[in-house]
């Protein structure tokens, strides 16, 4: 297929327009990346359950068709400055979309939105009408902004809406039951996620053992000296997107069950997550403080669709259901397990590899070697614009050449 190169884990499409046909060839389960620089739709279905997706680049995208991004559990970032219109259920599913370019965008369909449960906020500086039904099904929305809008259909259910924008729309036309607060300042989303906590940091959360208010806004946590985290104390809290608590060792049952908008959890000293632990936490990375865990128990992991490696350096057996439906998970490690179990990946339909342990009744065909996968690109990714310019001219003196060849021929 000339118009598209899979490379790692990166596709490339170079052409301005992508067919059912050409993406049915691919295999998606290889797909973390895709960087798409020239094209401008992305057509029905398109990219439907694309489960291991985690960023979109497409500047030239103008339409996302109906369904275009359907079940792409894992996508996090979809870079598209230049869209205009949004077809209904188009992003339908998409649990970790947390960064999405829609300054420009001029169309929301219904439903597009639904099932977004990570994303938090939405600027929009083109749209002069909107129907707020089209933002139903976001639980974790906390600002919105559309400094064109003069015209409203219905009325936003957001529970946890805090901060709103909209300077032509009065705030009861909006939302009618939450504490609007349009004055004060809050920090964006790429200031949270840029934030690294050092030593000099001196804020401290004491936590009770009782649990935390679902509709409380707290965007992060930073847990200097707790070792332990209670039972169900950040249940639901739909706005976490951080918690950092190095010294954390022992993480109770249910402490961060629905956080569904948590993407990063840091702890130096983690060893024991006990069941339900981070269960619906749809938009968590694994990362390197989960590798030390020595013990896992029931439905520790459940449904933490953004899963698609895991490394295991300690632990020795892992428990029934210990990563229940983990859609994207492509590849498990664990040196020191003896015998896994198929319940404990029980609904991981995707899952291709086990390194270091042997299977019960051969339910998994095991691949020795070691399945390479390309780092995820989680920063935004800058096109070589001038490179790009030289590589068109270039395109157009060979065009010409051969041409010329052909004439004199």
């Amino acid at each position: 297929n000339n118009s598209s190169v899979l490379i790692q884990n990166t596709l490339l499409i170079t052409s301005i327009q992508f067919t059912k046909d050409q993406i049915a060839k691919i295999d998606r389960t290889k797909v973390l990346n895709i960087i798409a620089p020239y094209l401008q739709v992305v057509v029905e279905n398109a990219f439907e359950d694309f489960r291991q997706l985690k960023y979109f680049y497409g500047p030239a995208v103008s339409l996302i068709q109906q369904s275009g991004f359907k079940g792409c559990y894992g996508l996090y970032h979809l870079f598209a400055p230049n869209l205009r219109e949004i077809s209904k259920y188009a992003l339908i599913n998409c649990f970790s979309l947390s960064n999405i370019t829609l300054e420009n965008v001029e169309i929301v369909e219904l439903n597009c939105f639904d099932g977004c449960r990570s994303l938090q906020a939405i600027v929009n500086k083109k749209a002069k009408s909107l129907d707020l039904k089209a933002l139903q099904g976001i639980d974790s929305l906390f600002s919105i902004e559309f400094q064109q809008v003069s015209e409203v259909q219905n009325t936003l259910e957001a529970n946890n809406l805090k901060y709103v924008n909209m300077p032509n729309i009065p705030l009861d036309a909006i939302n009618s039951k939450s504490k609007i607060d349009n004055s004060g300042y809050h920090p964006s989303q790429k200031e949270l996620f840029s934030f690294k906590p050092t030593a000099s940091t001196n804020l401290n959360i004491l936590l009770s053992r009782s649990k935390l208010s679902p509709s409380t806004n707290l965007r992060g946590a930073i847990l200097q000296n707790i070792e332990e985290i209670p039972q169900k104390c950040f249940a639901q809290s739909l706005q976490l997107m951080f918690v950092h608590c190095q010294n954390v060792q022992i993480i109770n049952s249910e402490a961060f069950e629905f956080c569904k908008a948590l993407r990063s959890f840091h702890s130096r000293k983690l060893r024991s997550v006990k069941s339900s632990a981070f269960y619906g936490c749809i938009s968590l990375h694994f990362s390197k403080s989960f590798e030390n865990i020595t013990e896992l128990n029931c439905n520790s992991f459940a449904f933490c669709q953004s899963f698609i490696t895991i490394k295991l350096n300690l632990a020795v057996k892992l428990a029934e259901k210990s990563f229940y439906y983990c859609k994207a998970l492509l590849r498990v490690e664990c040196p020191r397990c003896e015998v896994i179990d198929q319940a404990v990946f029980k609904g991981c339909e995707n899952l291709q590899s086990i390194v270091g342990a042997t299977t019960e009744s051969g339910w998994l065909k095991l691949k020795t070697d070691r399945l390479q996968l390309q780092e995820v690109l989680f920063v935004e990714f800058e096109e070589r614009k001038h490179f790009r310019l030289r590589v068109d001219k270039m395109s157009l003196q060979t065009k010409l050449i051969c041409k010329i060849q052909k004439y004199f021929e």
